[in-house]
């Protein structure tokens, strides 16, 4: 049993991707990893979308109110703001959440 310990007396689990025992957790956590990359990718899809609509409107492709635009622009870093908070809780998350 001493041989699986550090100097320090902690283990060190080995490095790579954590494996759930349970089928059901598995299918959940495969689930979850399906949704987030189906959701991120249309995020993606729809900023850019309003990025080329910004851009057409500055090289006076389209004729968009400008109040319309400015919207536009406000609502999508709103968006990513939001996103980019979701995020980074999950990742980091505090201390009465971890308990």
């Amino acid at each position: 049993m001493r041989d699986s310990l550090t100097k320090a007396g902690v283990d060190h689990p080995e490095f790579g991707f954590v494996k759930a025992a349970d089928p059901v957790e598995a299918s959940n956590i495969s689930m979850r990893e399906k949704t987030a990359r189906w959701l991120l990718a249309l995020f993606a899809f729809a900023v850019i979308c309003t990025y080329a609509l910004i851009f057409l409107w500055g090289w006076k492709k389209i004729s968009l109110p400008d109040a319309f635009v400015h919207w536009l622009g406000a609502a999508t870093v709103g968006q990513t703001a939001g996103l980019l908070l979701i995020i980074v809780r999950n990742l980091f998350p505090s201390h009465e959440k971890r308990g």
